[in-house]
């Protein structure tokens, strides 16, 4: 937006005071002008009266000639006037004769004088204190901004805002924005330090335990070339469970990483919920059947969503993962959907072991294990699915009683 001299205070300010004593300076010249003028007209009547008394003196006999003609000196023809300018002239008496600023000046009155004198130096002064005290003010609010500046920079310290109009307003609050944005730039970097810290944490406390127990196992297969094939075997099958459940970590953290730098792009598509529902049931199959746990799906085949199928099949097999996890053997999962005017609902629901009271709030968080869980859960499958639905634009909720089963339910809107 454009702005003008004029929107700025101190300046309008300036120009305001400024104009008012000029104005007065005015008022006064032009009661000092008349009172000039008045005692000018007094000089010439004087000097009238003064001609009109030598001539008097001289010819008494035609007062009253004398007194009409200067009465009416104003009318006079310029041809008579022109013969007394040239009558004059004999004797020096005319237009453009020397004259001396000093002399000028002593016509005036010594008082006028003195007030001429003075009022222009009170005018001057005033004039020059208005500048000196607009500018102070000026210099004054930017040696203050500038030292908030300062502070902003040196302690974080933010700089308040400025309420009014004008530059200098305008200058602060862009200021006052400006820290506003650093402070909340210093948070998030010392936020996201925090996070590095916690997250390179967990992650080797992730990877410690199963690292130590195949380094133990290794050890114990090469100290003991003779061990038997049953037992050399059972070592080996734990270490390929160890290696398959870094692997699950690693996937699931590159993935959500992904999902929170932004640069996974989301395939939108109007497609079946029933095949994605499929897809994330089959992969988690084999689970199921190890452990002894009954799934079912009741969604109608029908019913389409916009989703990206790939991810959202990654967030469901999370789902069914964990359900299939908590639930015992002779169980049951089942993964069921259902679609209002406004929404569509996916749940999953187990009849397993449930979630204590106080484990719901932390149940998404990233590492974090409610009591109860599988040995070899990590962690981060909840987690990811919560990134993945928020990605896809819908949100997740869970629903348990410690003891009693959970259910996780995914809504998302219906396009309009």
């Amino acid at each position: 937006m454009k702005r003008s001299v004029w929107d700025n205070r101190p300046m309008r300010r300036l120009a305001v005071t400024a104009l008012a004593l000029l104005l007065f300076l005015f008022a006064c010249g032009w009661l000092v002008s008349a009172a000039l003028v008045r005692d000018n007209v007094d000089v010439l009547v004087a000097r009238d009266a003064k001609v009109a008394g030598l001539l008097i003196e001289k010819y008494p006999e035609d007062t009253d000639a004398i007194t009409q003609i200067l009465a009416g000196v104003s009318d006079v023809a310029e041809e008579t006037e022109r013969t007394g300018s040239e009558a004059l002239a004999k004797w020096g008496y005319q237009t453009g004769m020397p004259w001396s600023l000093n002399a000028a000046i002593s016509t005036i009155p010594r008082g006028v004088r003195w007030f001429i004198t003075l009022w222009g130096a009170v005018m001057v002064l005033a004039l020059f204190g208005c500048g000196l005290w607009s500018f102070r003010r000026i210099y004054r609010d930017m040696r203050a901004l500038t030292l908030q500046a300062s502070e902003a920079v040196r302690v974080g310290a933010p700089v308040s805002a400025m309420a009014g109009e004008g530059d200098f307003a305008a200058l602060q609050n862009a200021v006052h924005a400006m820290s506003q944005r650093l402070q909340h730039t210093i948070a998030e970097l010392a936020a996201d330090k925090a996070y590095l810290k916690d997250f390179l944490s967990d992650v080797s406390h992730q990877f410690k335990t199963p690292i130590a127990a195949m380094s133990i196992q290794n050890d114990l297969l090469l100290a003991q070339p003779d061990m038997p094939l049953a037992q050399r075997q059972q070592f080996v099958q734990r270490n390929i469970a160890q290696l398959e459940h870094m692997q699950f970590l690693v996937s699931g953290l590159l993935k959500q990483a992904r999902l929170e730098s932004g640069t996974v792009v989301m395939r939108m598509e109007m497609q079946p919920l029933l095949d994605t529902v499929r897809t994330a049931l089959q992969a988690n199959e084999p689970l199921a059947e190890r452990r002894g746990v009954a799934c079912h799906t009741d969604i109608p085949a029908d019913l389409s969503l916009c989703h990206d199928a790939a991810w959202l099949a990654e967030a469901v097999g999370n789902l069914i993962k964990n359900a299939v996890e908590h639930t015992g053997a002779g169980g049951h999962v089942y993964i069921s959907a259902k679609s209002t005017p406004m929404t569509v609902q996916l749940c999953v629901r187990d009849t397993g072991s449930g979630i204590a009271r106080e484990d719901l709030p932390h149940v998404f968080e990233r590492f974090y294990r409610a009591r109860g869980s599988d040995k070899d859960s990590v962690g981060i499958g909840l987690a990811l699915a919560q990134s993945i639905v928020e990605r896809l634009g819908g949100d997740i909720s869970v629903e348990s009683a410690y003891g009693a089963g959970a259910t996780f339910t995914i809504t998302f809107l219906t396009q309009m």
